[in-house]
């Protein structure tokens, strides 16, 4: 989460814009942590990322319907505008799915998880076939940040405060039971060892904040639009960068195998 100061009469609109569109029932609540492979990433680099700039970073987005077809992984590009970025796909049985995100993903007033700025958007226009999940995936170059405590606190050192999961706003469609968030390829910063910031061991086992998966499923299959009515559900969720080892480090790293694998031969030798 980045400070954002925004005037107060930015700030009341939209914390009344939010309260008004979260009229509806449904309600998020985040699974179990996922058991999938680490995500070993070697440093964190930023933490200001916008839906444009998810498109350089290797975003893809998968979207899974009720006719248990799914859209493949989708890759995230930047066509929607000054820092958009979106990915869309069809619909089986006419009809097209829409996710777009504009401006930096981890932008709130206060609180992270109550006042976040900056929805993703979710759109189905099928009356036919509804969206029953969708899985983000970061591709070790990006990686969802989560806030583990109300107020904000940072985890992995570098990577500010976070976002978690949650709901922005929804309409046109019916669902009065639950959108299940799930984390999934824990973020472990395999370069630095140091202690994490406010909960969790040390960044190279992993803080808990920072994951290279996020999905999210509907409990029930409703989220379809109607004739001239798309369905859409919106929700907040922070980005970081991830960094790169510079070549020279490859350099560096390569030299150190290739003397001691010489070290190992003249010691066999000498035997």
């Amino acid at each position: 989460m980045r400070a954002n100061n925004k005037i107060g009469f930015i700030a009341t609109v939209s914390l009344g814009l939010m309260l008004s569109f979260n009229a509806h029932a449904t309600t998020v609540t985040t699974a179990a942590d996922g058991a999938g492979a680490p995500d070993n990433v070697f440093s964190l680099t930023g933490f200001t990322v916008t839906g444009a700039t998810m498109a350089s970073l290797g975003l893809q987005v998968e979207v899974f319907f009720a006719d248990n077809t799914n859209s493949g992984l989708v890759n995230w590009i930047a066509n929607c505008g000054t820092n958009c970025g979106q990915a869309s796909g069809s619909v089986s049985g006419g009809g097209s799915w829409t996710l777009t995100q504009t401006g930096d993903t981890g932008a709130a007033i206060t609180d992270p998880d109550t006042t976040a700025l900056n929805a993703w958007t979710l759109t189905n226009t099928s009356s036919v076939t509804a969206i029953t999940s969708v899985v983000l995936l970061g591709n070790f170059s990006l990686v969802f940040d989560r806030d583990l405590h109300t107020g904000g606190s940072t985890g992995t050192p570098g990577s500010s405060f976070g976002i978690d999961y949650t709901k922005a706003f929804e309409s046109g469609f019916t669902n009065t039971g639950v959108v299940t968030a799930q984390y999934d390829n824990k973020g472990v910063v395999t370069s630095a060892s140091a202690a994490c910031l406010g909960f969790g061991t040390t960044e190279n086992v992993g803080c808990g904040d920072i994951w290279g998966k996020v999905s999210f499923s509907f409990a029930t299959t409703t989220f379809i639009g109607a004739p001239g009515n798309s369905a859409v559900w919106a929700f907040f969720q922070d980005t970081d960068t991830v960094g790169a080892p510079e070549p020279s480090a490859f350099l560096l790293m390569g030299g150190g195998l290739i003397a001691m694998a010489g070290l190992a031969l003249r010691h066999r030798k000498a035997r």
